[in-house]
């Protein structure tokens, strides 16, 4: 079994050669890796976008929130 993908493309002279990387491919199709890749349709951008912003939004206020309460609870 591979150490790792990064051990298999490890090279003494820079980069790895497409040969050595092909290489290593076949050797982890061999021992059973498979990649599975998930598209999300170009209509679903905005929303996604929102949806994230939305979240990272509530969670800088609820850090900020619990920011001022410790800070006023420290201080009195």
């Amino acid at each position: 079994m591979l150490s790792s993908f990064a051990d298999c493309l490890r090279t003494e002279s820079g980069p790895p050669t497409l040969q050595q990387f092909d290489r290593c491919l076949a050797d982890l199709s061999a021992l059973g890796y498979q990649q599975q890749v998930t598209y999300h349709p170009a209509s679903n951008f905005w929303a996604l976008q929102w949806a994230e912003t939305g979240l990272y939004l509530g969670l800088a206020l609820a850090l900020t929130g619990f920011c001022a309460w410790w800070i006023r609870r420290r201080l009195t």
